[in-house]
């Protein structure tokens, strides 16, 4: 009789302390979740103004010398969305930060080669280390994986994928899906068709090296792999497997015009001397944009729907 109670006790303090760093674990996890308005507060929209109808003059790099749309996650194409996932984290919806089965498939791979030839980095991950800046080491990694935990708590699924969407550097010069389809097709991410998607969705890994213009034949194996892994996961059909693998790549990027130069360098001279800022551009430049001009001398610099004229954002 007694040695039975004994096992049962035993296999009860086992589980108990099995169970209790993961709870003192969780605890931590939610004392330490950071708010979601730190998470928002590394954006650097890039300024676009338009004139008063709605016409687009200029776009004012950021403070990093990059261009960056933030748009919501509605107005980023399904494909483009889909062909992401693909190619960068395609358990993203089953998973809670961390993909752990990547993580032992990854050390596994490394340690046979002696060298990173496979890497773990879920969605959440990377855009933990694009708000907290990690240093790209073992400690680095720790630290990543455990704010990847932290944003989980506090932001939803899309709420993850469209902040990301809306910094992962895309390609060069450009921070987010929506700069990045202006820069190369002269068009929003909700217009992207398949081939267009799974090229910029190939590129995240290595902006440079899968960039179109300047290498085109790694650009095009990297779109093609794409391609490949989302026919293979079912995502698309053989028929727009080979369709979109038979469209050319962007040979160039398109200019980018700057109308009106001489008033936008006006405007941006005197929004310098007055220590003040032109509004950046926080959403899609397809919404009806919020008008605005700087202060004439007595003026109140209010909005030009106010005073009718103007510039827009």
């Amino acid at each position: 009789m007694f040695p039975k109670n004994r096992g049962r006790r035993a296999v009860l303090i086992a589980a108990a302390l099995a169970v209790f760093p993961a709870c003192i674990f969780n605890v931590v996890l939610c004392i330490t979740a950071p708010s979601a308005a730190v998470l928002y507060e590394g954006r650097a929209p890039s300024t676009r103004i338009y004139d008063r109808s709605g016409v687009f003059l200029r776009e004012v790099v950021n403070e990093r010398g990059e261009r960056c749309n933030p748009v919501a996650l509605s107005e980023i194409s399904a494909v483009l969305i889909n062909a992401v996932l693909t190619a960068e984290d395609a358990a993203f919806y089953n998973h809670g930060g961390i993909n752990w089965f990547s993580v032992l498939r990854a050390s596994i791979d490394n340690k046979r080669s002696g060298r990173t030839v496979s890497g773990a980095s879920t969605v959440t991950m990377q855009l933990a280390r694009m708000v907290f800046s990690h240093p790209r080491d073992m400690e680095g990694k720790i630290r990543q994986g455990f704010d990847a935990l932290r944003i989980e708590r506090v932001l939803s699924k899309e709420k993850i994928l469209e902040e990301y969407l809306n910094r992962v550097p895309v390609a060069p010069g450009c921070e987010g899906v929506e700069a990045a389809s202006y820069r190369y097709f002269s068009k929003p991410a909700s217009e992207l068709e398949l081939a267009e998607a799974a090229l910029l969705a190939g590129m995240i890994q290595a902006p440079s090296l899968y960039d179109p213009v300047r290498d085109p034949e790694n650009a095009q194996k990297r779109r093609d792999w794409v391609l490949q892994r989302m026919y293979e996961t079912r995502r698309i059909s053989r028929e727009d497997f080979e369709t979109a693998a038979a469209v050319p790549l962007p040979r160039e990027r398109p200019e980018i015009p700057v109308k009106a130069g001489h008033f936008t360098d006006y405007l941006l001279a005197e929004t310098r001397r007055r220590g003040t800022s032109v509004p950046a551009s926080t959403g899609s430049s397809r919404r009806r944009p919020r008008t605005w001009r700087p202060s004439t001398p007595g003026g109140s610099g209010e909005t030009a729907d106010q005073r009718g004229g103007g510039c827009t954002r």
